[in-house]
């Protein structure tokens, strides 16, 4: 049981950090395109800032955006085991 928990936790983390390196960055590209620039310096780390400002703050909508990968995939292999259990 130890070993199943130390396991989806590392997967959770390996997520949240994709989600934090890789998802972030996209979503200011992709609203700088759409949107125009992002606050009054329009840099990526200005917004990084903002989010991990949010994030400290307890803002529910910016840990939805944060954890909503990881719940999407976890619910995804759930879904995968059930069905492989079934069959």
């Amino acid at each position: 049981m130890a070993k199943l928990l130390r396991r989806e936790l590392v997967v959770m983390l390996i997520i949240l950090a994709a989600t934090l390196l890789l998802l972030v960055p996209a979503v200011y590209w992709v609203g700088g395109k759409t949107l125009g620039p992002y606050g009054d310096s329009g840099s990526l780390g200005a917004y990084i800032s903002a989010v991990f400002a949010s994030l400290s703050q307890g803002d529910r909508g910016m840990w939805f955006f944060v954890v909503t990968p990881f719940l999407t995939i976890s619910v995804l292999r759930l879904g995968l085991a059930w069905t492989r259990r079934i069959t």
